[in-house]
């Protein structure tokens, strides 16, 4: 096994080439060859990618056997049926060699899939580092992919952080394209509060105009865990995104506020007023988020909602640097119907016996039946001992201008009704 020194750009070709001439000159190589030289890949503008790492003849060779097999409009390796899958090490190769976007492009995708390597993770960072300096977008966005397992825990790989963070930040990627790109490879950067440059990327995409790169990063502050809890610099971006004109930005909002403005008044107001609003998906997110915080207040107007039987779905697309794609998502607010997150709700603010039923979409009110026949009787016997909110400013998709504390039933029920006949509610 030799340490090898590769001049761009090369071809499949002349990959296998150089590994059946090498195979010929070993002997009168190993002298000249240093023991502890680096394996270097060195591009037509004279860029060095030192990769060290020993490669072997084989792997070399098998480098150059899948230059041959990808798809230059997909970017993807087209591999026969049984066959295994590329190896870390031949890709970083790949990557490291070959000048041709498709190429580079498709062994930085598959990269993306192999878990982080001690032995190669050095090599590996200093290839996506390489390509994230390109000025071919679609390939930088195929490097920032490749980057998330060197960006995942709590000891992400900070220069590669500092690459990625560079890239998004020049022209070709303040776009919604690039955005989503960038919000992908950052989505597993724990304690992202130490990274400045992070938290200020987050706050730029949350005034993103396309509303599926805005819910990107709210899910960001939510399901990813990314920030500490209740931190007000994030309630203070989010809390206004209530009144989006995006119903999906409304709902997810909302979730992100559960779990941030434990305490705020303000947040919490704004909440219980978001459960009068028009669509299904913002108010079940409501309600799942006052039932986090545990507001004792919001009973009131959870109430009134414990018959919706809205459909909660919401569909959305975000653009990415994958030739004009869109990828699209159906998301459900934790449960098919609003009746259900009501019911959450109510369990965690001070009625854990209630059961929360198994609700069969042919006969919904059924399910509901026993549920709803306990919290009127709980709420009898409570309703005058629980305080009053403040008033909250008005939902942006709000039906009625009923109480912002106490919305009435009919006016819930009117919501339902309207959201009713879709089957999967798509944004406005």
């Amino acid at each position: 096994m030799k340490r090898l020194t590769f001049i761009l750009p090369l071809t499949a070709a002349t990959l296998v080439s150089s590994a059946c001439k090498k195979n010929a000159t070993d002997d009168q190589s190993s002298a000249a060859a240093s023991a502890s030289a680096p394996t270097t890949a060195q591009s037509s503008n004279g860029f060095q990618v030192p990769l060290t790492i020993e490669v072997s003849n084989e792997t070399l060779t098998a480098a150059g056997a899948l230059a041959g097999k990808v798809d230059p409009k997909s970017w993807r390796f087209k591999l026969e049926d049984g066959a295994g899958r590329p190896s870390a090490e031949q890709l970083i190769v790949l990557a490291a060699t070959d000048s041709t976007p498709a190429v580079a492009g498709a062994a930085l995708g598959e990269l993306m899939l192999h878990k982080r390597d001690a032995k190669l993770d050095q090599s590996r960072a200093a290839v996506i580092e390489h390509h994230l300096q390109s000025t071919d977008p679609r390939l930088v966005a195929r490097a920032m992919g490749a980057s998330h397992q060197l960006l995942m825990g709590n000891e992400p790989d900070r220069q590669v952080l500092r690459a990625v963070m560079d890239a998004a930040n020049r022209e070709a990627f303040m776009t919604s394209k690039g955005r989503w790109e960038t919000l992908q490879a950052i989505a597993k950067v724990n304690h992202v509060r130490r990274s400045p440059a992070v938290r200020h990327y987050i706050h730029q995409a949350l005034t993103d105009s396309v509303p599926g790169v805005v819910i990107e990063t709210l899910k960001l502050l939510y399901v990813e865990g990314l920030t500490p809890r209740n931190n007000p610099e994030i309630v203070q971006d989010v809390l206004p995104l209530l009144q989006h004109d995006d119903a999906g930005v409304r709902g997810q909002a909302a979730l992100v506020l559960g779990k941030q403005s434990e305490g705020d008044e303000n947040a919490a107001a704004a909440l219980i007023g978001a459960l009068a609003d028009k669509h299904a998906y913002v108010r079940a997110q409501a309600a799942h988020a006052l039932g986090w915080l545990n507001y004792k207040p919001a009973i009131h107007a959870l109430v009134p909602l414990a018959n919706d039987l809205a459909d909660c779905r919401y569909e959305y697309t975000v653009p990415t640097m994958e030739s004009d794609a869109q990828r699209r998502f159906l998301r459900g607010a934790h449960h098919l119907f609003v009746a259900i997150a009501v019911q959450d709700a109510l369990q965690r603010l001070g009625k854990p016996d209630l059961v929360l039923e198994q609700v069969r979409p042919a006969e919904p009110e059924v399910s509901l039946k026993a549920g709803n026949t306990k919290i009127k009787k709980w709420y009898a016997t409570i309703k005058d001992q629980i305080p009053h909110a403040s008033a909250a400013p008005a939902a942006s998709g709000s039906v009625a201008p009923a109480s912002a504390t106490e919305p009435s039933a009919a006016g819930a029920s009117k919501a339902a009704v309207a959201d009713r006949p879709a089957a999967a509610t798509k944004a406005q």
